[in-house]
């Protein structure tokens, strides 16, 4: 049996003729929908402002957290996280010093430029074997890992006999702790650490011997440059960038400029150099603040004389301070370096921003 039919209301249709009649109420319901709309769209925006806060806040505690761990980590390898300044035989920090255990025994390792070491306030400099200095620029580089006998012989030694490569290694690892063991003594703070370790055929660093090192702090500011400026932070992050441009006193390990164990290091840690320089001069363009992206640039340039977007900066900012002459030298100076190293001309956007120089127009 079927249901019986009933002839419901069409209240749209009457509605539609009420407001078709009704200029008045029409108007209401207009206001009364766009109120609603807009309640949704305050309701959407203030959503993702708490999302943002919530993330962000998180963030902050995330890189907190890390920063406190790596701190923790590190009390015991410096007696500042504020970097000390070089004059002489001395390393000099600012105020705000942590106060380390005396029992201790600290090691500073400066590898950007030309290697220099500290065992707490000493510097390590009357090296009686350059092949033990090595070493331990070697053991520092592979810290808290343990390194095979046979690939450090190979390493220092390359393609030596095995029984002379191992007497060498001997030699080298007993230079190295007089050394070591020279600077401590100096100190009224004696301890009995080992500074190095050996077992099951393998060499390390003592983990009791506090080790600093510039590059693990370099690396470190430029992680945490790069997260706040992803968060939007880029007065914080260009701090941190501008630390690791002071951290980075030249190539890694200079003074060893042919050891093949440097060479990839060396250059991808020149990468990251380079990328920091760029968002520092990037970030100093975006603020107007001429001088200084000029000065990254160039800096910039003293290690990559073909990097080009450096070379439109130096255009841009000399346009900008009213000097087109030197813009056009730079632009000049572009076209003769890439013939010269890469037998290549300026691609798209820099000759596109020479017209533009060319043609009086704005930059």
């Amino acid at each position: 049996m079927s249901e019986p039919e009933y002839n419901r209301p069409d209240f749209s249709s009457s509605i539609s003729r009420e407001t078709q009649n009704n200029e008045p109420f029409q108007q209401e319901w207009q206001v009364i929908i766009h109120t609603l709309q807009q309640v949704q769209a305050d309701y959407s925006h203030a959503k993702k402002q708490l999302e943002h806060v919530h993330y962000a806040f998180g963030e902050r505690e995330r890189v907190a957290g890390e920063q406190l761990r790596y701190l923790l980590d590190t009390v015991t390898t410096a007696p500042t996280r504020i970097h000390g300044k070089n004059t002489g035989n001395k390393v000099e920090y600012s105020a705000s010093e942590i106060l380390v255990p005396p029992q201790m025994v600290f090691l500073r390792a400066y590898c950007f430029g030309n290697f220099e070491v500290y065992l707490n306030e000493e510097r390590l400099d009357k090296w009686s074997s350059l092949k033990a200095k090595s070493l331990l620029k070697f053991l520092i580089s592979r810290r808290g890992k343990p390194v095979a006998k046979d690939v450090l012989i190979e390493t220092l030694w390359p393609n030596c006999d095995p029984q002379v490569g191992s007497n060498n290694l001997k030699s080298a690892i007993y230079a190295m702790r007089q050394v070591l063991r020279q600077g401590e003594l100096k100190d009224d703070n004696k301890t009995n650490c080992p500074f190095v370790e050996f077992s099951e055929a393998r060499y390390m660093l003592s983990p009791k011997l506090g080790l600093w090192v510039d590059v693990d702090d370099f690396k470190h500011v430029w992680a945490a440059g790069q997260r706040l400026e992803k968060h939007g932070d880029i007065e914080e992050a260009a701090k941190q960038y501008q630390v690791a441009d002071e951290l980075y006193r030249g190539d890694y390990l200079e003074d060893e400029p042919y050891a093949e164990w440097t060479l990839l290091r060396r250059e991808a840690l020149k990468d990251i150099y380079l990328a920091v320089l760029g968002k520092l001069a990037s970030i100093s363009f975006k603020a107007n603040d001429y001088n200084n992206c000029i000065m990254y640039s160039q800096k910039i340039l003293s290690k990559d004389s073909c990097h080009e977007e450096a070379y439109r900066w130096l255009i841009r900012c000399y346009v900008r301070l009213g000097q087109r002459h030197r813009a056009q030298q730079w632009y000049n100076l572009c076209v003769a370096t890439l013939k010269r190293e890469l037998d290549s001309i300026p691609d798209r956007k820099t000759t596109s921003l020479y017209h533009q120089l060319l043609n009086q127009d704005p930059i």
